[in-house]
């Protein structure tokens, strides 16, 4: 609508300026440029940019350090210290899905897999200059029950932080995994 009342305008001031000698530009009710219509090739109206929606914000690749620990066995410290990616992809306008990367650990001499999660359906919402993210899945993952649980925030210098829960199998414990740059 706004564009077009200004594009209306533009029309109606292209007429009037042909007859006119000066084209002058008035913001606020104050004239800040003016110019001889001999000198004007064009007049040109740039669209304003578009803004983008919570989830095409926050979408994209996260190379992250990634910290795996056993928040029911805090006394094993760290599990798994590494680098991984993360992946956030929109869905719509304020929904994303997470791809989770896979993991290995050794616990107390025996190796341990995690497979990689997705979770889709990840809520986006924005407050002030970030973002905040939560979803949860609830369903099967390599044929074994999984719960994975996922928030995160997404701040407009880049940097983030995402939290993941997961409870995989028969697995007595509930995994925390912290994912950050």
């Amino acid at each position: 609508m706004k564009r077009t009342i200004i594009s209306a305008a533009a029309a109606i001031a292209l007429a009037l300026g042909a007859q006119a000698q000066v084209v002058n530009i008035v913001k606020g009710g104050t004239v800040i440029a003016s110019y001889p219509i001999s000198e004007i090739d064009e007049v040109v109206f740039a669209p304003a940019a578009a803004e983008k929606t919570p989830a095409e914000a926050v979408a994209g690749t996260y190379a992250a350090a990634r910290e795996v620990t056993l928040p029911q066995m805090a006394q094993m410290g760290v599990l798994v210290s590494d680098n991984v990616d993360v992946t956030v992809t929109a869905t719509d306008d304020d929904k994303v899905t997470v791809a989770l990367p896979s993991c290995q650990y050794n616990m107390m001499g025996t190796l341990y897999d995690l497979p990689a999660a997705t979770v889709e359906n990840v809520a986006v919402t924005k407050d002030g200059d970030k973002y905040a993210l939560a979803g949860t899945f609830e369903g099967t993952v390599d044929g074994k029950a999984t719960t994975v649980t996922l928030s995160g925030t997404v701040n407009a210098d880049g940097s983030f932080f995402f939290s993941e829960d997961m409870k995989y199998g028969s697995m007595p414990f509930t995994l925390h995994m912290e994912y950050k740059n």
